[in-house]
């Protein structure tokens, strides 16, 4: 019996050894199992987030099809005009429909406005409260520009109108005084008025970047500010050939809270202030509005020269 009790005890050990081995395997696959469950929650809650964000898109997707389908209904639809379905492209046909509407004997009419009819006119606004701003000619102008004889007051004014947004629609009459050279030299034909206002006179001037927008899920380094580097290269040239003048200065604004202008600083614009929180009617600041950055981009060097000259 002593001779063969040694046995039992090395199966002990040996039962010992395994009994440890696989409760640090247990306890090991019972910590991955727990990272793996809080992966798969994770997961499931990343799922639930894509499927609202999916129904979402349907939803916006479903709008702008929508959209986009009563835009073509607008431009390539049926006009609410009534024609006569016999009339076809050729335009004999709609002259061989108007002759037999015309009494016999007399010529068929035209459509559209008929010759020697009274013209519709520019709308007026005389009946708007009115504000008279005289204008005078700078003193330096009142004069020959070759012999310096001055010049005498004419009789009446150039008119021009400008419509005023203060909370009631204002009529502006700026009364430019004008004036006739009293010499005889002919250096200065005709009548000399006083120039325009100097806002309005030079608006035109400057080109505002209403809205600059690149989708999100656009992914392309440094797209918006090659694409605002571009625009800004062409528009003075395309300006110039569709308007027959050319720009100096762009001009926008972003909305300071919700937008920093990366784009625009990367493509040279330059930050120059901030609004007041007023729109253009707002004159009394009973409808504030968000602060905007304004970033102006120059396209002259003598930008300023341009926009002051009088």
């Amino acid at each position: 019996m002593a001779a063969g009790s040694p046995e039992p005890v090395d199966k002990l050990r040996v039962l010992n050894c395994d009994v440890a081995y696989y409760k640090v395997m247990h306890a090991r696959a019972a910590g991955r199992e727990a990272v793996l469950k809080q992966r798969v929650g994770e997961l499931e809650e990343r799922c639930a987030r894509q499927e609202e964000r999916i129904k979402e898109l349907l939803e916006a997707n479903e709008k702008f099809q929508a959209r986009v389908a009563w835009l073509e209904q607008q431009l390539f639809g049926r006009k609410s005009e009534q024609t006569e379905p016999s009339i076809g492209e050729n335009p004999d046909d709609a002259s061989a429909v108007c002759g037999a509407r015309a009494p016999a004997g007399e010529e068929p009419k035209k459509r559209g406005k008929q010759p020697g009819a009274k013209g519709y006119g520019r709308k007026r606004h005389d009946r708007l409260p009115t504000e008279e701003i005289p204008h005078e000619l700078p003193p330096n102008l009142r004069c020959c520009p070759r012999c310096g004889e001055p010049f005498e007051p004419f009789p009446g004014t150039e008119d021009s109108d400008e419509l005023d947004w203060d909370v009631r629609l204002t009529r502006r009459v700026h009364k430019r005084a004008r004036y006739r050279p009293a010499c005889q030299c002919g250096a200065v034909p005709g009548i000399v008025a006083a120039p325009p206002p100097q806002r309005t006179g030079r608006l035109h001037l400057v080109i505002n970047n209403a809205r600059f927008l690149v989708l999100p899920w656009i992914k392309s380094p440094n797209l918006a500010s090659r694409i605002l580097g571009g625009i800004v290269k062409r528009v003075a040239a395309d300006w110039r050939e569709r308007y027959k003048y050319s720009p100096v200065l762009l001009e926008t604004f972003v909305e300071k809270d919700r937008f920093r202008g990366t784009c625009y600083r990367a493509a040279n614009w330059i930050l120059t202030g901030q609004t007041q929180g007023r729109g253009k009617l707002d004159r009394h600041k009973h409808c504030p509005l968000p602060v905007k950055d304004i970033f102006l981009y120059p396209l002259a060097r003598d930008f300023r020269r341009q926009l002051c000259a009088p």
